[in-house]
């Protein structure tokens, strides 16, 4: 039995029939199909009631335009009331002719969108005309009956046959209601589904930038190990472990020089000189730091002077600390850039770990939120003989 099969069931009291309905068992992957024909139907269906209620909202227009005009023909001045209750009355009169106009147009005014939210809009506005000209009303029949009876009517009929549309299509409105709550879960579903697939061809793309990752890693090693070997290294090396050698050479002259003087015994010499005790103080901490900023050699003049000791040999260590530096080979400036591309390689390998990660607990969230909607689903298409496997 097909969904507007059922609504008719409900609509054609005298064509019921007791018939055992059967549920149709369906996959996650066909209910969209078969929720959007549903949504069809209900399309056409809400099509049909807007048309037959815009039409009676026309209707009623024209009606209400004819009760103005009988009600602007009023004529008070002949009764035998007094004025002042022929004022009061004519005054309520214009009052509700202007509360019926206001209707009419406020009606003529609403906008396309939900039917539902339509319909709700059309009851709040004739409960407003009726809190309003409720006392109008009431003052006016006073000395206006037939005309002001007339009105009321068109306004009841009108309301009535709101009410009977509503009334008719309840049914209806509470399906469409539930396809529409379907349609949202299954949206939700869908679109959780479709996120986790994304998020897993995600993984896979980033797996595969990993292995290449890995695969230049592994080349990148390959020619520091190809650069390691050749003749030009060997050289290069063999230059940087003689300037090791000329180094440890140098550093045993100055420790040999810095045993030679008395640096404890000079810091007392020249105590009472506050520049010369802080110079002799950073030669104890750090002798070969203390020579190279020692520019005017000091300390030779001091050591000398005080303790009788040639020193001079300073001033040629120094030039040679000035002059020497761990010579930064071709190789070397090869090698260095290829160690600095392995480190953000390196850098690459984890942040692409670290997103792989992040996808799959993305695809952990979509799982249950497709889950949980899954679980609404199956309880919802219940009412619409639906069995979701």
């Amino acid at each position: 039995m097909s969904f507007f099969d059922k609504i008719k069931k409900f609509l054609e009291e005298d064509k019921k029939t007791e018939k055992e309905i059967q549920a149709e068992s369906i996959s996650f992957e066909q209910l969209p199909r078969k929720i959007e024909a549903l949504t069809k139907e209900i399309s056409a269906k809400n099509q049909g009631l807007r048309k037959q209620i815009d039409e009676r909202i026309s209707a009623f227009e024209q009606d209400a335009e004819g009760r103005i005009d009988s009600l602007k023909q009023v004529d008070l001045s002949k009764r035998k009331e007094y004025d002042k209750i022929k004022v009061a009355v004519k005054q309520n009169l214009e009052l509700y002719i202007f509360y019926l106009d206001k209707l009419a147009k406020d009606l003529k005014k609403l906008e396309d969108g939900d039917l539902g939210k339509h319909i709700d809009k059309i009851f709040s506005i004739l409960n407003d005309f009726n809190k309003a000209s409720y006392a109008p009303f009431e003052k006016a029949t006073f000395l206006i009956g037939k005309e002001m009876a007339a009105a009321r009517n068109a306004v009841m009929t009108f309301a009535q046959d709101m009410n009977r549309i509503v009334s008719n299509n309840k049914t209806f409105f509470e399906e469409a209601k539930l396809i529409n709550k379907v349609a949202d879960f299954l949206k939700e579903a869908v679109q959780a589904e479709t996120l986790s697939k994304d998020a897993g061809t995600k993984i896979a793309d980033f797996g595969e930038e990993i292995k290449s990752l890995k695969e230049e890693h592994e080349n990148t090693k390959k020619e520091i190990d190809n650069i390691r070997s050749t003749n030009d290294y060997k050289k290069d090396s063999e230059e940087k472990e003689d300037y090791i050698r000329k180094q440890n050479l140098l550093e045993k002259e100055l420790q040999l020089i810095r045993q030679k003087i008395e640096l404890k015994s000079l810091a007392k010499v020249f105590h009472h000189d506050r520049k010369k005790s802080q110079l002799i103080k950073e030669y104890s901490n750090d002798f070969k730091k203390a020579l190279k900023s020692d520019e005017t050699l000091e300390i030779i003049k001091m050591a000398e002077g005080a303790q009788k000791i040639d020193i001079s040999s300073l001033k040629e260590m120094q030039k040679k600390l000035a002059e020497s530096s761990m010579p930064v080979t071709k190789t070397d400036k090869a090698i260095l850039g290829l160690e600095d591309k392995l480190k953000s390689i390196e850098s690459g390998i984890i942040n692409k770990g670290a997103a792989i990660n992040e996808e799959m607990r993305k695809q952990e969230r979509l799982a249950k939120k497709k889950e949980k909607a899954i679980i609404e689903l199956r309880e919802l298409v219940k009412s619409i003989d639906i069995i979701l496997q």
